[in-house]
């Protein structure tokens, strides 16, 4: 169909925009308030362990090691959100999801970043 003709029988093309749910948005909060635990673990740990190593006179390898780490994390979580079946999604769905994927990644790796200095 002609797109003037829509315009002209129906008037101008208007997107229906999705109603934010409350519980979705309270569910995608809560779950990135879990989540923000490890990541504040990891970042404790990471400066403690920068801090030492530079006051010891070390290279700063495990920083620059570490800031690889985070950046590969975040580039993830950057890519998930614009693959095109989660673009479509609402906003307050999208960061559900994100959510649930970047709580377990960070608990994985706090965990083992855990093992590794005990």
């Amino acid at each position: 169909m002609d797109p003037r003709t829509y315009a002209r029988l129906y008037g101008p093309r208007v997107p229906v925009r999705p109603r934010a749910r409350p519980l979705v948005v309270v569910l995608a909060a809560v779950l990135w308030a879990v989540t923000l635990v490890p990541f504040a673990f990891l970042a404790f740990l990471v400066s403690l362990a920068t801090l030492w190593g530079t006051a010891g006179g070390g290279s700063g390898l495990f920083f620059l090691c570490s800031g690889l780490v985070v950046v590969a994390t975040a580039a993830l979580l950057i890519l998930l959100a614009h693959a095109p079946g989660v673009r479509d999604l609402a906003m307050d769905s999208r960061m559900l999801l994100l959510g649930a994927t970047a709580g377990p990644l960070l608990t994985v790796l706090a965990g083992g970043v855990w093992v590794l200095v005990t």
